[in-house]
Formats: structure tokens, C-alpha cells, sequence
């Protein structure tokens, strides 16, 4: 009779467990496709951010993917592309290099590094490889990819008519891409061509409204042409809700610098204080805000201010005209005297540079002047694009011996 009654309640039991445990594991799958769902949403945002050329803000979500998954060899890959893209070469080679101890695979991060090589300077393995990639149907990004390197390495090196050309068969490919447009603008801001390059970024600000370096280049451009409340305008569309980027501070900040606005201005380069920063955009602020200080007549802390400024980018001949009124100001003549002189020599140097490279534009394979522009830019200790040159000399006569020379005896790189 006991027996009769236990086995009902045994059934009952189990069928009790059975249901349990298919619950807890229809939950755990609730919870895993939920998880899928948002790491494939965010995947497909940063793609997009890529695709449209928003490399700071794709960098930023990549770099918060990897502190919650530090051992995700697609998410570190991803993230060296982007900071390869961005321009920041040393840390990209160390992000590959640990794509590759992840087991990311080893093709893919060779391509990368040709296109490093091409951004650089040097297209040569590039332009074998991309044709027959395209025979192969690579996908469109990685195409794009190789136009993009092709483009800024030609920019890089002064081959001008070549970026012209690598940028009109992009254009011709993806008629609504973004970055030939930029790089476009780029090309008229080195000929000095201004007015040019607004055209440009005010064109592509037509078709991609929300593109932020095109907005802040524009800006740039018009506060160098002195339009400041032009410049400034172009903040207004993001004054309800600013994105978070040093560039468009700091910019923003020397417009209302600019129209006497000090105190919004000092909102703004407040902001970026204590930030993680290149040094040229510590440099940056540090010269806005003595700046400001000047203004104030506080020439104590304007001082402070500029030596700052000056030494994170000594090599900036505006830093050393600043510093040394600032010096003159504050009763320290000796001091002033030495700085118009560092100003006087580096205007000079950056005025020889200006004149050779206008000269090349004419003359591309003038190896002789490609090698005074990258000796300039080696005294100034912008070691990265001393090397570009370099090696566009021995992409025109690969025998030269002075770049060679020169290739094997690099001193260490300014940090920019």
C-alpha cells in the first residue's frame, strides 16, 4: 500500500524536476540570445561608425568591448585596424601583434600591415596586391581599405596627382563615400587652396550632415582664413548635444577665444584638461588657455601656461612667437630674445618646407628635394613622416644612398 502511494509522488517528483530544469535552461537561452543579440547590435554599430569614416567613436567602443573581453581576437583585430586607420601606427603594430597571439589569422594581418606601409608612404605592395584581390572578390570593405591607404600615402608623400587619381576612381566606385571628399580637402589645404577646401567639406557636409571631422575641419578651415563667426557657426547644429571630441573642443574654444567670449572659451578647454591626449593636442590647450591668460593680464600663470605648450610640441613656430611676447610681457627680456630666435629659425625651416613641397607638386620625382623635406622634418623630430619621404626617394631611384643612410640611422620619434 506504501509502495501503491510512493510511486504516484515519485512520478510527480520527477516530472516536477524535469520541468524545472527546462525552464532554467530555456532562461539560460533567453539570457545567451540576449547577450547575442546586443553584442551583434553594438558588432554592427561599430562597423557602421567604420564604414563612415567615425573612427575616434568606433575606437572607443572597440576599446570598451576588449576591458569585458580581453581575450577576443576579432574585437583586438578590429581595434588595430581602426587605430591604423586613425593614423596611430605604433599602437596598431602592437595591437596586431596581439591579434596574432590570440590566433587572429596571419593573412589578414599581413594585409593590414601592406596598407600600413601604403598610408606611410610606400604603395608599391599595395598596388600589386590590389588588383588581384578585386580579381579575387574581396569584400568592398577591404577594398575601400586599399583606396583609402593608396589615397593618403600619395597625400603623405606629396604624390599629388596620383592621390588625385586613386581618389576620382574611388569617387567613381562609392559616389556617397566620405573620405575621398576629405582627403580631397586635405589636398587643397596643403596646396594652400582654402577657399577649395571649404568647398569640399562644405560638399560632403551636404550628403553626411553627422560626419564630425568634416564639421571640424571645415570649422578649422574657416578660423585659418580668419572667419570666426563663420567657424563658429558651424558648432551651432551641435550646441544641444555635443559629441565628446578634442578636436571640435578645442576648435569650438579658439573661436569664442577669437570674438573676446572668454569665459565659454575656458568652459571648453577646461573640458580636456586631465584627458588622455596626443601631445599635440595637450599642446594645444595648454597654449589656448595661456592665451586667454594674456588676454587677462594674468602673465605669471600665461607663462606657465605656454611653457607647457611648448614643451609638449617645441617644434610649432606660433608656440614660440606666444611664448616669448608672453615672456616680454612678464618683464623677463633675455628669455623673449631666445624664443623670437627659436620662432625666427623654425619659420624658416617651416617656410623652406612649404617651398620644396609646391615644388614637388610639379616635380614629383625630384628625389633631391624629397630628401631636404624629410631632413627638415627629422631636425623638427617628426621621425614617422621623415621615413615616409624616405622611402618615396627609394621608390623613384632605390639606389640612393643618403636615403638609405638615412633609413638605417633614424633617431628616436617625436611622440604627436
Amino acid at each position: 500500500m506504501s509502495s501503491a502511494k510512493s510511486a504516484p509522488q515519485s512520478k510527480r517528483w520527477r516530472i516536477t524536476v524535469t520541468a524545472v530544469v527546462a525552464i532554467a535552461a530555456f532562461l539560460a537561452a533567453l539570457v545567451w540570445a540576449g547577450q547575442w543579440w546586443q553584442r551583434e547590435r553594438q558588432s554592427a554599430a561599430i562597423r557602421e561608425m567604420m564604414r563612415e569614416g567615425r573612427l575616434e567613436a568606433a575606437m572607443r567602443e572597440l576599446e570598451q568591448l576588449r576591458r569585458h573581453r580581453p581575450s577576443d581576437a576579432q574585437t583586438c583585430f578590429t581595434l588595430a585596424v581602426a587605430t591604423r586607420r586613425h593614423g596611430d601606427f605604433r599602437r596598431a603594430e602592437q595591437l596586431f601583434d596581439e591579434a596574432l597571439r590570440l590566433r587572429w589569422p596571419a593573412p589578414d594581418v599581413k594585409r593590414q600591415r601592406v596598407l600600413m606601409t601604403a598610408q606611410l608612404g610606400d604603395p608599391r605592395e599595395a598596388e600589386t596586391l590590389l588588383p588581384v584581390l578585386l580579381d579575387q572578390g574581396v569584400d568592398d570593405d577591404l577594398a575601400e581599405q586599399f583606396y583609402e591607404a593608396l589615397s593618403e600615402g600619395y597625400v603623405r608623400s606629396y604624390r599629388l596627382q596620383e592621390a588625385w587619381r586613386s581618389l576620382g576612381f574611388w569617387s567613381e566606385w562609392r559616389p556617397r563615400a566620405a573620405k575621398p571628399r576629405l582627403l580631397k580637402g586635405a589636398i587643397h589645404e596643403r596646396l594652400d587652396d582654402l577657399p577649395g577646401a571649404v568647398s569640399e567639406y562644405r560638399e560632403l557636409l551636404a550628403s553626411h550632415p553627422a560626419h564630425l571631422e568634416a564639421r571640424v575641419r571645415l570649422a578649422q578651415t574657416l578660423l585659418r582664413m580668419n572667419e570666426v563667426e563663420a567657424a563658429l557657426a558651424e558648432f551651432d547644429s551641435l550646441a544641444a548635444n555635443p559629441p565628446d571630441s578634442p578636436d571640435l573642443w578645442l576648435c569650438w574654444g579658439a573661436c569664442l577665444r577669437r570674438l573676446g567670449r572668454s569665459d565659454e572659451a575656458r568652459v571648453k578647454f577646461q573640458r580636456l584638461e586631465g584627458r588622455s591626449l596626443s601631445a599635440e593636442q595637450q599642446s594645444a590647450v595648454q597654449a589656448e588657455l595661456g592665451e586667454l591668460e594674456l588676454a587677462q593680464g594674468d602673465y605669471p600663470q600665461a607663462v606657465a601656461r605656454l611653457e607647457k605648450a611648448v614643451d609638449r610640441d617645441p617644434r610649432e613656430p606660433r608656440l614660440q612667437f606666444a611664448l616669448a611676447r608672453a615672456y616680454q610681457l612678464a618683464n623677463q627680456p633675455e628669455r623673449a630674445e631666445r624664443h623670437r630666435q627659436l620662432h625666427a629659425e623654425l619659420r624658416k625651416q617651416s617656410e623652406r618646407l612649404h617651398e620644396v613641397t609646391r615644388r614637388l607638386i610639379d616635380d614629383p620625382n625630384n628625389v633631391e628635394l624629397r630628401y631636404e623635406a624629410a631632413m627638415i622634418l627629422r631636425g623638427q623630430g617628426f621621425e614617422t613622416d621623415a621615413r615616409g619621404w624616405l622611402l618615396s626617394i627609394l621608390q623613384i631611384e632605390p639606389r640612393h644612398a643618403a636615403a638609405r643612410a638615412a633609413l638605417g640611422a633614424a633617431p628616436p620619434e617625436k611622440t604627436r
